[in-house]
């Protein structure tokens, strides 16, 4: 069989574009926050406002979501 098409060219990773070693990766990841950052607790303060009651990292869901709001069943209309 012969193909007309070139064969895909897989870039190189390089720290100039942007790739970064794995020890490099884990510096900069471990600076990130994971919780309470500024758009979460603003978003939590309003729901707290409204008088939206909720929790935090709740074990009960999948995948713990930051904030669930347990007494508000889905509803389903047809």
């Amino acid at each position: 069989m012969n193909y007309d098409k070139p064969n895909i060219i897989v870039p190189r990773f390089s720290e100039e574009s942007g790739f970064y070693t794995t020890k490099k990766r884990s510096k900069i990841m471990s600076k990130i926050p994971g919780k309470n950052t500024k758009p979460e607790l603003l978003f939590r303060k309003a729901l707290w406002q409204k008088n939206v009651r909720y929790r935090i990292d709740s074990k009960q869901l999948p995948g713990k979501p930051d904030v669930s709001i347990q007494k508000i069943q889905p509803r389903y209309f047809y």
